[in-house]
């Protein structure tokens, strides 16, 4: 890492968390997302790489309720109206695949009401 240029540190560690997760090391795949996503707050694109890395490979600790609470996370840092909007539509195709339907409910009343929250400002 010492040898790459500063830039190309969050590219090699999301390839490389990609790659533990494919090869079952869910829970060191973990620390390396949860520490990018800390570490590169304004990237977004991070959140999404997560997210769908959860949904495909899926995680045996904690399972469903792990992809909502990381949707949940995603969604209350500070984000424009198009990547909430984004971020909502991946969650209501998760929880129609997966979920039931008053998970869906659930969803479409909170993008609801944050985009009546984001109306209001």
């Amino acid at each position: 890492m010492q040898a790459l240029p500063q830039d190309q540190h969050k590219d090699i560690i999301s390839q490389f968390a990609k790659l533990k997760f494919r090869s079952g090391d869910s829970e060191r795949e973990r620390t390396l997302c949860e520490n990018l996503v800390a570490t590169f707050r304004k990237k977004r694109d991070l959140y999404n790489m997560f997210l769908d890395m959860k949904i495909k490979y899926g995680c045996e600790d904690d399972g469903k309720e792990g992809v909502r609470a990381l949707f949940k996370r995603a969604l209350a840092e500070k984000a424009s109206t198009r990547q909430a909007k984004a971020l909502f539509k991946k969650w209501l195709g998760f929880e129609k695949s997966e979920g039931d339907e008053k998970s869906v409910e659930n969803v479409t009343r909170k993008a609801k009401e944050i985009c009546e929250a984001k109306e209001g400002e």
